[in-house]
């Protein structure tokens, strides 16, 4: 993952901020015939409620939009030039919608640590049978997924430094 924030500096216990990320997701598969890995690589767009709890911790969650970019199939199995991958992105939802919460570390001026857990609302597959009649390709498991992302980040926040002054 790597992106961009906006976070309007609050001096208050709640705040509010947007992102801009392009996120690399994906799993590996394995059937009686085939093993691989897919990548997917989204834009992902969270708008989080921020708690302060201390200066230097703070909680968050919010909803996030994300749209898929691209998709990529890599396996074992032979290509052919009637591959079925071909157009990959049709097996899958372009647009995927969920949550995120999780917090953040500031333990120096301008560090920001932090952990997140995104979870997705919608099916990451399309109704394949109605997208490719017949069988399904072996990226395609039998159950409908949904994304779901633990992400660990480190970044740098750019802002004025407040001073507080007294009377």
């Amino acid at each position: 993952m790597v992106g961009v924030f906006l976070a309007p500096p609050s001096k208050g216990l709640l705040s509010y901020g947007t992102e801009l990320d392009f996120s690399q997701q994906g799993y590996n598969y394995k059937t009686n015939t085939n093993t691989g890995s897919v990548t997917l690589n989204y834009i992902v767009m969270p708008h989080l409620m921020k708690i302060r709890i201390t200066k230097f911790f703070q909680l968050e969650a919010g909803g996030q939009v994300a749209y898929l970019l691209n998709a990529k199939a890599d396996s074992n199995k032979t290509a052919s030039s009637n591959n079925p991958y071909a157009a990959m992105e049709d097996y899958y939802n372009r647009f995927d919608y969920g949550a995120a919460a999780g917090f953040e570390i500031h333990p120096v001026l301008g560090l920001l640590i932090g952990v997140r857990y995104n979870i997705s609302f919608g099916d990451m597959y399309k109704n394949i049978y109605t997208t490719t009649p017949g069988t399904s390709p072996s990226f395609i498991p039998d159950v409908n997924l949904k994304n779901n992302v633990l992400q660990i980040f480190a970044g740098w926040t750019f802002g004025k430094n407040e001073k507080k002054h007294t009377l």
